[in-house]
């Protein structure tokens, strides 16, 4: 394995607890969303779990502090506000004593709706609001390792307001706490003075491809794209993926890339059957991801070290430009034979970001129902939390 794809998925285990069976039929609660109450369920004590590791796991920062479970240092699942026990594909929370934050009913209802992430993925037959604020979710599928889906920051009930633009005028209006992804605000504050503390790296940035090539092909190919966007953002605000993308697409469908075999790979023909200019598109309003774009036409340049494999890759010999999708404009072009895709880095569920990005990828092809695409995670990036001058720790 290459040394900066280490994966950091939490083992997948047939349960992540036990204790005694919850008692049949309690009251479900409603979707997440609605926020109408539901009828208090009284199970049996669950023994709480060992305490949280003490080092800081960089995944989270600051951010660790809402999460109702956490990953620990050791990729393993930890307590967080809430403690968890899993009986087949059900999970119960129970909120710690003197933990703060929303639970039970309240929780519920700031969840997300189910056919939103992070739920997307995973089916959720029922919700219950337990005793004490506990919650009972209860899972269709056979789940591997349910109860990870809790440690994602967007179950937790705290929304995290995350500013991509820039917002300089914001750190001189010195009115209060700003978090933001833009390197140059984050790099201005700490010019002037300005106590900036990680939140997370909570953002992982992809390629999508048509094609296929050699799998160490594709990783060098990633990784010289990934150093190169590393710098050019703020000091210390990305790093290359933690985690490869073919087993995550292993663990979490049932359709295999080796079951297709050469299928997926996009011949690459010696006269161009695509428009003149082939196309990289990327999110208009993400700088992050136009650098991966630019650096990526400029790695399928003729004659360059790494062009074979793009031509690979992409399907064509053609010389690529970048394009820009504004938002709510249309994703996708027939002339586009790469895209940079952003998805949620840090602790979710790694079948959450599976069906997120492909999600996303839907029409990639020109079809309703994308064919399995080479994926690339390129790097993730972290936001950051500006302090006010007033608030700067000693």
């Amino acid at each position: 394995m290459m040394l900066w794809t280490r994966l950091v998925l939490c083992a997948w285990l047939t349960a992540c607890g036990s204790g005694p069976a919850p008692p049949p039929a309690p009251e479900p609660a409603p979707a997440p969303g609605s926020g109408a109450p539901s009828v208090p369920v009284r199970l049996p004590a669950i023994t709480p779990r060992p305490t949280p590791s003490p080092c800081l796991n960089p995944v989270q920062g600051r951010s660790a502090g809402n999460a109702l479970l956490r990953i620990g240092c050791e990729g393993d699942l930890e307590p967080g506000r809430a403690t968890w026990t899993v009986t087949g594909n059900t999970v119960v929370l129970e909120f710690l004593p003197g933990s703060t934050g929303p639970r039970g009913a309240e929780l519920v209802a700031a969840w997300p709706p189910r056919d939103r992430p992070p739920w997307l993925g995973h089916r959720i037959d029922r919700v219950a609001v337990i005793a004490d604020g506990g919650i009972r979710v209860e899972f269709g599928d056979p789940a591997r390792d349910p109860a990870r889906l809790f440690a994602d920051p967007r179950l937790a009930g705290v929304p995290l307001r995350v500013e991509d633009g820039d917002v300089r005028d914001a750190i001189d209006a010195d009115a209060g706490e700003v978090v933001t992804r833009h390197d140059e605000s984050i790099e201005y504050a700490r010019s002037i003075g300005r106590n900036v503390e990680p939140v997370g790296f909570d953002r992982l940035y992809l390629v999508a491809f048509a094609g296929s090539t050699g799998d160490n092909d594709a990783e060098v190919l990633a990784n010289e794209v990934g150093i190169d966007w590393i710098g050019r953002g703020a000091a210390l605000a990305r790093r290359l993926p933690s985690l490869r993308w073919d087993p995550v697409a292993e663990m979490c469908t049932s359709v295999r890339a080796s079951a297709a075999g050469d299928s997926l790979i996009a011949p690459v023909a010696d006269e161009p059957t695509s428009p003149p200019s082939p196309t990289v598109s990327y999110p208009e309003d993400d700088p992050a991801s136009r650098q991966i774009a630019e650096r990526l036409v400029s790695l399928g340049l003729p004659g360059g070290p790494l062009a074979a494999t793009v031509a690979q890759l992409t399907g064509s010999r053609e010389r690529m430009v970048v394009r820009p999708v504004a938002a709510g404009g249309d994703r996708w072009n027939p002339t586009d034979v790469a895209a940079v895709i952003a998805g949620p880095g840090g602790p979710v569920h790694p079948c959450s970001l599976y069906a997120e990005v492909m999600d996303g990828l839907t029409g990639f092809d020109g079809s309703p129902e994308p064919a399995l695409p080479t994926v690339l995670p390129i790097g993730e990036s972290a936001s950051f939390a500006i302090e006010p001058s007033s608030g700067r720790r000693p």
